[in-house]
Order: C-alpha cells, then structure tokens, then sequence
C-alpha cells in the first residue's frame, strides 16, 4: 500500500492542490457575496441559499483536501512529522473545520433573522451571533490564505510553535478588524433608519 502511494504520490499531490483551490475559491465567493448581500443589511433566503450550495462545495473540498493529506503523510511519515510547514498547515486545517462547524451549526440557522438594527438584534439576542459571524467569516478567509500560502512555499524558516503564535497574530488583527467593520456597519444602517 505505502509503495502504491510512493508512485502515485505527484497525483495526490494535484488532487491536493486541486482541493485546496476549489476550498479557498469557495471561500472567497462566500465571504465576496456575503458583503455583497449585506447592501441592503439582510441576507434573504435565496441569498442563504446560495451560501448553502457554497458550503457543501466547501466541505467536499475540505473532505479531499484532509484524505489527500493524509494520503501524503503516510508516503514518508518520518519527514512530515519533522515538517514545520506541514505540521502548520494541518493545525490549520483542523482551525478551519472546527471554524466551519460554528458558522454551519450556530450562525446559519439565523442568518435570515440577522439585521443590522440594534434594537430588533438585542431582542432576538442575534448581536453576538452576528458579531461571530463576521469574526469567524474573518478566520476563514485568512486561515485559507495562509493554507494556500505555506503550501506554495518549500519551507518556512519557524517552529510550529512560532509559526502559530504568527497566526495567531494575524488572526487577531483580522477579527479585530472585521469587529470595527461590523461596528461601521451598524452606523450606517442606523443613518440611514433615521
């Protein structure tokens, strides 16, 4: 089995690729259309709907993504284990699924009912949720991002350790950021309702 994986290790490898590509695209498109679906300060069903065929696209990449990885690992176990870049992208993977559990079991449920007007947020308690959407929206984006960066490079010159507390920087900048985004947001839609 391991000597059938060696030979066929430049297949994977593309079917890996592959995956990773259509996982960030999807990702790309939705987070895309999610701002662009919030011009009018709510997302309609058939916008929902959308970000559902999205999200089954997602996880049969990240499916192929995770099983092609797998398939990699086990063709020269002891390099990968001693692999920074690898270790890395794996952890992240794993960040991204658990990330993509919470939108699918906490944040789609509601999101027809997310507006954008405080008031009518605070009585359904939809604040937070929509406050998590858009953080997790954040990670998302940028855990893919640097999925797809640290596979384009032949190595990273950090420990695991290091290179997730770098992540973990950054991840904190964005979802800082997409914080204020929502914030500025909220104005605006309160500008415009008075």
């Amino acid at each position: 089995m391991i000597d059938f994986l060696i030979q066929s290790k430049a297949v994977i490898i593309i079917l890996h690729a592959l995956a990773a590509g259509i996982a960030i695209g999807a990702t790309v498109a939705t987070d895309t259309l999610f701002f662009s679906f919030l011009k009018d300060f709510h997302i309609s069903k058939k916008e929902r709907q959308v970000f559902e065929t999205l999200s089954k696209i997602l996880w049969w990449s990240l499916f192929a993504l995770i099983v092609t990885g797998v398939l990699i690992f086990f063709t020269d176990t002891a390099r990968y284990m001693a692999s920074t870049k690898f270790l890395t992208k794996m952890i992240l993977v794993g960040i991204v699924t658990l990330n993509g559990l919470l939108l699918n079991w906490f944040i789609t449920p509601h999101m027809n009912d997310l507006t954008f007007d405080t008031e009518r947020d605070k009585e359904k308690n939809l604040t937070f949720v929509r406050r998590i959407s858009f953080a997790s929206g954040g990670l998302s984006i940028t855990t893919w991002l640097v999925i797809f960066i640290l596979g384009s490079v032949p190595r990273i010159p950090l420990s695991v350790g290091q290179a997730m507390l770098a992540y973990f920087g950054i991840i904190l900048m964005v979802i800082a950021g997409t914080q204020f985004f929502d914030y500025r947001v909220r104005k605006a839609h309160q500008e415009i309702a008075e």
